[in-house]
């Protein structure tokens, strides 16, 4: 998963360049993207919103170099459900979103272990991005098709 989320954020901060100043990432309490932007000088905040206050508390006992992000004033990691954040602060923009959050089908169905997979839900994160912002996401592998090709289907329908 770690180099899943370097393979999505990093090329996209590269694309950006100097305008990668506002970072929100969706489901990164486990700090992975985090620690990877904040290496950009050009970096003035990153928001990172996840449900699981435990995996933030895990990272900080057991992983220090994840945790040094928490440490850096440039982050605000908020612990609330990824979708209630979004409708809060639906005036915000960035100009990179990170879609770490993955639909999690072993947990109990809450909106905090849900990715939701809706053109709606897309247009709402499109709605945050800067002019010029962009958007990852995993998608699927070759080994999950069908889940790949909705997913694409999606993102076509919300981002044109």
């Amino acid at each position: 998963a770690v180099i899943e989320l370097e393979a999505l954020s990093l090329p996209a901060m590269n694309i950006l360049g100097p305008r990668a100043r506002r970072v929100l990432v969706l489901g990164g309490a486990t700090a992975v993207v985090a620690k990877r932007v904040l290496r950009y000088p050009q970096v003035e905040e990153v928001v990172v919103v996840d449900g699981s206050a435990l995996t933030a508390s895990y990272i900080a006992e057991w992983f220090p170099d994840l945790n040094e992000a928490w440490k850096d004033p440039r982050v605000d990691l908020v612990t609330d459900s990824v979708y209630d954040w979004l409708l809060e602060h639906g005036g915000e923009r960035f100009d990179l979103i990170v879609m770490s959050k993955r639909h999690s089908p072993w947990w109990k169905a809450k909106r905090a272990t849900r990715v939701p997979s809706t053109s709606r839900f897309l247009a709402h994160i499109r709605g945050m991005l800067a002019p010029h912002g962009l958007f990852v996401q995993p998608t699927g592998t070759i080994q999950t098709p069908r889940q790949m090709k909705r997913s694409m289907a999606l993102h076509r329908g919300a981002f044109g």
